[in-house]
């Protein structure tokens, strides 16, 4: 079912799609073993969009209670939670599987990023391109474009400067502003102008279908 619904994309075993409908892949992507991709609320529209030649590594859980939206080119590690929906627990007399969810959140994960391994990224946030989260981290708020983000709760460790064209450590506010000048001086390109950039030097159209997994050995 998978492969005619999603033609161009390659999955590993025991994937599970939940809200068919509502969900987009792009061609070139690869979604590993025991990934579970959740749209919460049908009704409400929600949504999870997955662009062309992502790695959505294996068990790795994306659940939309409003939208998800990954772009072109991105790496995901194992074991990466992407979640903007919540229980609510307001009522500790009731059972929380009887009092609903929060619902309607939107999380953005721009072109190119790479999500390491077990990284969780809660709530409504936006992730900006090309950035880099370290393994374990997690992340409930805002990642600025091209900037390096480790540890729990996740923070700033290095941004990309575009006029030494090196990432460069950021451990005070003063060398935070140091780069976002450097910035200001060169800009870095736009969303649309990166993808474009991004789609003219790859030589990648589809990621190797044997790294989704599905018990191929070679």
């Amino acid at each position: 079912m998978l492969r005619r619904t999603f033609p161009g994309v390659t999955f590993g075993a025991l994937v599970q799609v939940l809200g068919l409908d509502g969900v987009s892949i792009g061609e070139g992507t690869l979604v590993g073993d025991g990934t579970w991709l959740n749209v919460c609320s049908r009704a409400t529209g929600s949504a999870i969009s997955v662009g062309r030649c992502v790695q959505l590594g294996r068990y790795g859980m994306f659940n939309s209670g409003g939208s998800i939206s990954i772009g072109d080119y991105c790496l995901f590690g194992p074991h990466v939670v992407v979640s903007n929906a919540d229980h609510v627990i307001d009522d500790v007399t009731r059972p929380y599987v009887d009092q609903g969810a929060h619902l309607g959140g939107r999380t953005v994960i721009g072109d190119n990023c790479w999500i390491a391994a077990n990284v969780c990224i809660l709530g409504s946030l936006e992730i900006g391109r090309g950035s880099v989260i370290g393994a374990g981290s997690v992340i409930a708020r805002d990642v600025p474009p091209f900037a390096v983000v480790a540890g729990n709760p996740g923070r700033v460790a290095k941004l990309y400067n575009p006029l030494s064209e090196r990432w460069e450590r950021v451990a005070s506010e003063v060398e935070r502003a140091v780069i976002f000048e450097a910035r200001e001086r060169a800009p870095l390109p736009d969303a649309e102008t990166y993808r474009r950039q991004l789609a003219e030097r790859s030589a990648t159209r589809t990621l190797p279908p044997e790294f989704a997994g599905n018990g191929v050995c070679y």
